[in-house]
């Protein structure tokens, strides 16, 4: 391992373990561990190892889970030092998912989105709470 860390100097001081998952060959990953184990660390270590391999910013879909997470994610690759590396930017799960609907609809993949009011979604809300519902389709704008 310490061959990679000479290698790929923004590695140092990982763990034999996430040296391993930051430069596995597949291009597709799931980080799945406990709190504090060092998973933003692993991926933004294999984020510098996808890019030092010739890999494109615009060929990287990076996701967490909320805002939060992606700031701090986004100044960590900002920091790693290869000139791309500003380049790439994680995303929220949502943020990514909206897109994917809004190309569908101009695709004319999915029927254009029609808004409930709010007296519709009231309703809706009150049916689903009484339990006359037994699911609840719905649409949201989000900004």
């Amino acid at each position: 391992m310490s061959d990679l860390r000479q290698e790929y100097p923004w590695l140092d001081g990982f763990s034999d373990e996430q040296v391993k998952a930051a430069t596995h060959a597949s291009r597709h990953g799931l980080v799945s561990a406990a709190p504090g184990s060092g998973k933003t660390k692993m991926a933004i270590g294999y984020c510098g190892y996808l890019l030092s391999n010739k890999v494109k910013p615009d060929e990287v879909l990076g996701l967490a889970f909320n805002v939060d997470a992606i700031k701090e994610i986004n100044a960590r690759l900002a920091s790693l030092p290869m000139v791309n590396a500003s380049k790439l930017k994680f995303r929220t799960i949502h943020s990514f998912c909206k897109e994917v609907l809004q190309v569908a609809e101009e695709e004319g993949l999915l029927p254009v989105r029609q808004l409930l009011g709010e007296p519709e979604a009231a309703t809706l809300a009150r049916r689903a709470w009484r339990g006359q519902l037994a699911t609840v389709e719905f649409t949201t704008s989000m900004s």
